[in-house]
């Protein structure tokens, strides 16, 4: 049976953020680490991996559980609400607070007993 799901927040828009999570996704063949998905913005993700130089497919999906099935081929997303407006990496902007703390309560809201193949989260 696969390992559950890690959640991951998007952190800060303006920071490596994305850029850790490419990596560790890149990784994940070599190293053999859980599955994980993130809670972000997936246009702000796609952007400011492409302005990075890093190509790597993103998986649009509404649950922990389809995170295991999708990690293999792509970075498995559940989209926010709120949109990023932040640019490249090193410019923070405040506007983006309330799509910060959606991507982080969104870790403490969802409902465990809808999604029981969440293990932990990060």
């Amino acid at each position: 049976m696969p390992r559950a799901p890690l959640a991951v927040t998007m952190g800060e828009p303006g920071g490596v953020g994305p850029e850790l999570i490419a990596q560790s996704w890149a990784d994940h063949a070599r190293t053999a680490q859980s599955p994980f998905y993130c809670y972000c913005d997936p246009d702000f993700l796609s952007n400011r991996l492409s302005d990075a130089g890093i190509a790597v497919p993103l998986r649009i999906i509404q649950t922990a559980s389809e995170a295991i099935a999708l990690f293999a081929v792509g970075i498995p997303v559940i989209p926010l609400a709120r949109r990023v407006v932040s640019g490249p990496a090193g410019y923070p902007a405040t506007e983006d607070a309330a799509a910060v703390l959606e991507s982080t309560c969104s870790l403490f809201t969802s409902d465990p007993a809808d999604d029981p193949t969440r293990a932990c989260l990060v």
